[in-house]
């Protein structure tokens, strides 16, 4: 999840502000997800509304990413 965070981030020329408002999420709660990677389905609706080229695929292998690197740790 954070690699396509900052992905948009560094292809639209965002700040974490920035990304947070055009999600439609608070700045808190992008960090929350980015540290623990527990998102709603506001979140999942804000990044497809926002930035329709990111494919529910590719938010759900990042997720399961984190989720396997968590175990790891």
């Amino acid at each position: 999840m954070i690699s396509i965070l900052n992905e948009l981030k560094y292809r639209y020329n965002l700040n974490e502000q920035q990304l947070a408002q055009k999600i439609g999420i608070s700045r808190s709660q992008l960090y929350r997800i980015k540290k623990k990677g527990k998102i709603s389905k506001k979140f999942i609706i804000g990044i497809k509304n926002a930035f329709p080229e990111v494919s529910i695929d590719k938010l759900i292998e990042s997720l399961n990413q984190q989720e396997e690197y968590r175990k790891i740790s």
